[in-house]
């Protein structure tokens, strides 16, 4: 199912708590039917049912579709990441259903980075929380300012040596344009920034939940450590 959104002409916001008022309103005038086939919702109610109960009644079947169509919604947005796959930096295949029940945070890294040091502070995060169900995934992108021009293998080996990461650590990847990997086409889906969903720099940082649900996006000049908190939260 589609997230829920207004449609155009549409005389409702999504709270959807002025249909009842509405809906008695342009009964008056004589205008119920045409009112009634431009809400979101037109066809989940028999429109005739719909004048032989009250406001509150109304109120209440239109916010229990609405909050089923939510519930739905964001079930199938957990569902949806633990059906992408990605090649490890060793070139192994990794479903990331192998993280299921796991909280993460997942980033788009560089090795010739302003933020690169930031690496210290996602390797403290993924030692404190890991024991607790907590990983970081890291995916390296060379498409800012080409800080990005080694091999997987020359990644990792510097990944190693300067900080010594111990969390998944991933193939190169797209993450904007045509070429984009279809993990971070479906996060920019989820959550998008400040202006526009595309990524605008190395290390912006995606928080998801222990279900698969998105929870927040974080700027590339978000340090880890500040989201020691944000982490915890969700464990």
């Amino acid at each position: 199912m589609a997230a829920y959104k207004s449609q155009p002409g549409c005389i409702c916001e999504p709270s959807v708590t002025n249909l009842p008022k509405l809906l008695i309103r342009h009964r008056a005038l004589g205008e119920d039917r045409a009112l009634f086939a431009r809400l979101p919702l037109a066809g989940r109610l028999p429109y005739s049912l719909l004048l032989n109960f009250d406001a509150r009644t109304v109120y209440g079947a239109f916010d229990h579709l609405l909050a089923s169509a939510r519930d739905q919604h964001r079930s199938e947005c957990r569902m949806a990441l633990y059906e992408f796959t990605a090649k490890l930096g060793t070139g192994e295949e990794q479903s990331l259903a192998t993280y299921r029940g796991q909280a993460l945070l997942i980033v788009n890294v560089a090795s010739k980075c302003g933020f690169t040091p930031q690496y210290k502070g996602l390797q403290a995060l993924h030692e404190e929380y890991a024991p607790r169900g907590f990983s970081v995934l890291a995916f390296p992108c060379d498409q800012f300012g080409r800080q990005e021009l080694g091999s997987d293998q020359e990644i990792a080996n510097f990944c190693d040596r300067s900080f010594g990461v111990t969390f998944p650590l991933f193939g190169k990847i797209d993450v904007n344009g045509p070429d984009a990997h279809p993990l971070y086409v479906w996060l920019k889906q989820q959550k998008g920034g400040l202006i526009g969903s595309g990524i605008k720099w190395n290390f912006t940082k995606f928080l998801v939940d222990k279900t698969g649900l998105v929870r927040a996006r974080f700027a590339p000049t978000t340090k880890p450590e500040g989201l020691s908190r944000d982490v915890a939260a969700l464990l």
